[in-house]
């Protein structure tokens, strides 16, 4: 088939030489090259499309033979998708030249179209070369097997160096430098933890009640000047807890700050001490446990702790060499929290009235009693009687 292809084509070709004369004065159509020029780097692929451009006739067959600088290019592949020729007979490169033929049934087709790409890649980084088609090319009008062929514009290009792919920066190993660590705006159940870092970084603050830590507070933005804020229900009023800051850049790498403490705000609790006249008691020692905490009362028998923790705890009053222990209970709340105890020489009275009332009536109830069973003895007593002497 292949055979009587080439056949054909010979036929044809001879044909169109005999009557290329008489039908030299409709010769329209010519053969190009796209892109027709450009710079292209070594090693760099160099793809053309050969354009028939029929001038308005109708055309079957095509021979499109073209030269290259071999030195210079490699060739590489021919493709025909998409072609208008149905049929090829020759596609292949020899000895610097690219023979490119074939043909499809009448009518043919007529106007500008692509009838195959060739691909090269480029051997050299300077210099320039061109394409040319040779003068074995033809195309064949499909009305009478003339050659129509006219005009063959080649293809100029230059060549240059690869562009020298811009060195990648080594990869930053280094971790932020930690600075500036400070608390602030402590509470009885927050504070502020602030820092700063020498490059974009993550916040953490990791705390707890020891160097274990065990609660974290996290922001995954970027940022040089960090600002996190504890909330957690483990912090509580007049409590010490330890923390540490902790910081990762944008390539991974984590910095870790000192252990550091800080104690929360207490709880306030005032505690007024009166005596049994209703004066108010300067001088009393007052203790409060269970983290002992000491203080005197003032001029206005006020003693004022203001590291308190929220629960019961023992109280311990001192005044000329004796003691008087009682309980208070504080609760966890934002507000002062007061507590009023009476004291006499030698004995306290307790603020709670119900016992104050209930010990005078035990008394009264005692000397009650101690009177009734006197009087019961008194009249079971024998009578006595006096003798008159005369």
């Amino acid at each position: 088939m292949k055979r009587t292809a080439q056949i054909l084509l010979s036929l044809s070709l001879a044909l169109g030489g005999l009557l290329f004369n008489t039908n030299q004065a409709f010769a329209a159509a010519s053969l190009s090259f796209s892109p027709a020029s450009g710079s292209f780097a070594k090693d760099s692929t160099l793809t053309v499309s050969v354009i028939a451009n029929t001038g308005g006739e109708n055309v079957n067959s095509i021979q499109a033979y073209f030269s290259y600088p071999a030195d210079k290019l490699q060739f590489l592949s021919i493709g025909t998708e998409g072609s208008p020729l149905s049929m090829f007979w020759e596609k292949l490169e020899a000895g610097g030249v690219v023979k490119i033929a074939g043909s499809l049934p009448t009518p043919g087709f007529s106007g500008s179209k692509s009838i195959a790409t060739v691909t090269f890649k480029v051997k050299v980084d300077s210099g320039s070369g061109a394409l040319s088609f040779t003068n074995d090319s033809v195309v064949l009008r499909d009305s009478d097997s003339a050659n129509i062929l006219s005009g063959k514009s080649g293809g100029s290009f230059t060549f240059k160096k690869a562009a020298v792919a811009p060195t990648a920066p080594p990869p930053d190993e280094t971790p932020p430098k930690i600075s500036g660590v400070r608390v602030t705006k402590i509470a009885t159940a927050s504070a502020i933890i602030v820092w700063k870092t020498d490059e974009p970084s993550t916040s953490v603050v990791e705390y707890g009640l020891n160097t274990n830590y065990g609660a974290a507070a996290t922001s995954t933005d970027l940022a040089t000047e960090h600002n996190i804020k504890l909330t957690s229900t483990i912090l509580v009023p007049a409590t010490t807890f330890h923390f540490r800051v902790l910081s990762k850049d944008a390539a991974g790498n984590q910095a870790v700050g000192d252990d550091k403490n800080f104690t929360t705000k207490g709880l306030v609790v005032k505690i007024k001490v009166i005596d049994q006249r209703n004066k108010l008691f300067e001088g009393v020692k007052v203790k409060l446990y269970s983290s002992p905490q000491e203080t005197t009362t003032d001029k206005e028998g006020i003693a004022l702790f203001t590291t308190v923790t929220p629960g019961v705890h023992s109280l311990v009053l001192e005044y000329q060499g004796k003691s008087y222990s009682h309980e208070i209970d504080v609760k966890e709340i934002a507000t002062t929290q007061s507590f009023e105890f009476t004291l006499q020489r030698g004995f306290v009275i307790f603020a709670n009235w119900q016992l104050i009332l209930g010990g005078v009536l035990g008394l009264i109830a005692l000397a009650l009693l101690g009177f009734l069973v006197w009087k019961r003895k008194l009249f079971r007593r024998a009578p006595t009687v006096f003798l008159n002497k005369k």
